[in-house]
């Protein structure tokens, strides 16, 4: 049976995290406009928004790979 060797399981996992963080990306800065009309934000209230809807996604892939690379289970 063909064993992918353990980096390559890693980053077979981490890939499709990554392109999910960068798809939330994607969305939450094409609604921004909508976003700023349909609740009265000003722009600063904008950056709140990005810095939090951005905060998330990364510290989880990140605990998530530190984990993978000290092996907890």
């Amino acid at each position: 049976m063909f064993r992918l060797a353990y980096q390559w399981r890693v980053l077979i996992m981490v890939i499709p995290g990554y392109f999910m963080v960068v798809l939330d990306t994607t969305i939450v800065n094409i609604a921004l406009p909508r976003i700023m009309t349909t609740f009265s934000v000003d722009e600063r209230g904008l950056v709140y928004i990005v810095d939090r809807a951005n905060t998330g996604p990364h510290i989880v892939e990140l605990t998530g790979t530190a984990r993978d690379i000290a092996n907890w289970r």
